[in-house]
């Protein structure tokens, strides 16, 4: 089963993991960002950093909350921000540092 189904058939059972990013040289412009975890798995993986990324979330994507909506940033974007477009890393980072917040039943 491809990260795309699994994120398919799991989407009514996730958890937002949110991540809020200042843009340098300003203090009000904040942009968050956010992956997807399957329930509980973030807290495990802060705990133990040896289990596999692709247990732990539902896909690999990050969000940026635009407008209540929820999209895709581009490469551009995530070298800006993150100082990396390597998509692993990002996870990895919205994972140490974000917010975990409670069970999503629908995204």
């Amino acid at each position: 089963m491809s990260s795309t189904d699994k994120l398919s058939n799991t989407m009514n059972h996730l958890q937002k993991v949110l991540v809020r990013q200042t843009q340098a040289g300003t203090e009000h412009n904040t942009e968050e960002y956010a992956i997807f975890a399957e329930p509980g798995m973030a807290e495990k993986w802060r705990q133990d950093k040896s289990i596999v990324l692709a247990d732990v979330v539902g896909s690999f994507k990050v969000f940026k909350d635009c407008n209540k909506k929820m999209v895709e940033p581009s490469d551009e974007e995530l070298e800006r921000v993150f100082g990396t477009k390597d998509r692993d890393a990002v996870v990895r980072r919205i994972l140490e540092t974000g917010e975990i917040q409670g069970e999503l039943h629908t995204l």
